[in-house]
């Protein structure tokens, strides 16, 4: 319901008269948002013999733990190192063994964004764009699914990856469980396997063409 022509034009009225404004290339326009990221692995397929009807999948012993992910995805297809948000006290140096280059790592009380964290994204992202005059620009709420680049075009494909490495992880480990201190490490090896030119001009590009006329 909240996806309608009122709420849409009003957004693209806005966007438009920044653009006019201020000639942005396509380079200088980042979309941002977040994602959770969990410690629990959920088994997928198994092969096994025919007729057998117990198989087994190995699968995380730490339960309820979910991390956010805040990712900002350009219109030309660059991407800023994610910021990653972990539900603790304090953080810790081994949270951030083998994440992503340039990543930024912070804790909350239960692992979401709040003002103060998102002041200090603000600050990072300021450090990998242009260094003065940005704009933001909200988007309409609810309506994620046909507006939000990284929703349409990079969450789904980076959530498929990091399972596939959580996969590769346990199969390999079989006497170690995953725990919050590989989770950067493997947000690593899926985010450089995803994030790519394509996926940046395609989101945006999904996002304006699905607007309402």
């Amino acid at each position: 319901m909240a996806f309608n022509k009122t709420e849409i034009s009003l957004f693209f009225e806005l966007l438009g008269q920044l653009m006019e404004k201020h000639r942005f290339v396509a380079k200088n326009i980042y979309n941002c948002d977040e994602t959770g990221i969990s410690t629990v692995q959920t088994p997928g397929k198994i092969l096994a013999a025919k007729g057998q009807k117990r198989v087994g999948s190995i699968t995380s012993w730490e339960r309820g733990k979910n991390i956010t992910l805040l990712c900002a995805m350009s219109a030309a297809g660059g991407y800023i190192p994610p910021m990653f948000i972990f539900p603790r006290k304090r953080l810790i140096s081994l949270l951030e063994k083998d994440g992503p280059a340039g990543a930024l790592y912070k804790c909350s009380d239960n692992g979401w964004i709040n003002e103060h964290l998102f002041v200090e994204w603000l600050a990072h992202l300021k450090q990998h764009a242009k260094s003065n005059h940005m704009h933001m620009l909200s988007l309409p709420p609810h309506t994620s699914h046909r507006t939000q680049p990284l929703d349409v075009s990079f969450f789904g494909p980076l959530k498929m990856a990091y399972k596939k490495e959580c996969d590769l992880f346990l199969k390999s480990h079989l006497v170690e469980n995953k725990t919050p201190y590989d989770v950067a490490s493997l947000v690593r090896k899926a985010f450089n396997n995803i994030a790519s030119i394509s996926k940046g001009e395609s989101g945006f590009r999904s996002t304006k063409s699905g607007s309402i006329h």
